[in-house]
């Protein structure tokens, strides 16, 4: 959060200047010595962004060399790949055993710590309600696994759909609405739909 956007001390809020920033996640490094404990029961099943060169992220995402190098600075979660997705189950549990787990997002599975999008979402949500002195209504939007529990949090949960069109067949929340386009365009479309709605 920018310093200053919200007024008042934030509890469990550290400075790294010009933010202020609340940590809900695992450190990468004990994330990255976890990851190479499950690839040494499962070798060559799995790779991490940690494992694959700037190029190789460029080519597997679509982005730019800049951009991929900026995507492999990870901070509380590491992306990876599995050759198999039958061997998802066996990294769960190894996870677990590290008290981790593993979400998938919409191109790659990601571990994590004992943290969640919906989680940082209330938080952000009771540091809006507090400086607004009301409620407020909030609006999430996602499109894979991942997102279920930010979508959950939120009052107007609103899922993307995937290329090619598809909306994912596990997201399923009361009240969901479903953005007409893929990606960025979906997101905008549904937003400006919502505010539209509102008056807004």
């Amino acid at each position: 959060m920018p310093e200053g956007y919200f007024p008042g001390q934030i509890r469990g809020a550290k400075e790294d200047p010009p933010y202020l920033v609340i940590e809900f996640g695992t450190p990468y490094d004990k994330l990255l010595e976890a990851f190479s404990c499950i690839k040494d029961r499962l070798p060559g099943k799995a790779k991490g962004f940690a494992d694959l060169s700037v190029k190789e992220v460029a080519e597997l995402t679509g982005l730019s060399r800049p951009e991929a190098a900026l995507a492999k600075k990870r901070e509380y979660d590491e992306a990876f790949l599995v050759e198999d997705s039958s061997f998802i189950p066996a990294i769960e549990r190894a996870a677990a055993a590290c008290g981790l787990k593993i979400t998938r997002g919409g191109r790659f599975f990601h571990l994590t710590g004992d943290n969640d999008k919906g989680r940082a979402v209330r938080r952000l949500q009771a540091l809006f309600v507090r400086t607004a002195g009301g409620p407020l209504r909030s609006i999430g939007l996602g499109d894979s696994q991942n997102d279920l529990p930010l979508l959950e949090a939120v009052d107007i949960p609103v899922l993307v759909q995937k290329p090619g069109g598809q909306y994912h067949s596990a997201v399923h929340v009361p009240r969901l609405i479903y953005a007409p386009g893929v990606g960025p365009a979906g997101w905008r479309a549904a937003v400006l739909e919502l505010v539209g709605r509102s008056g807004g």
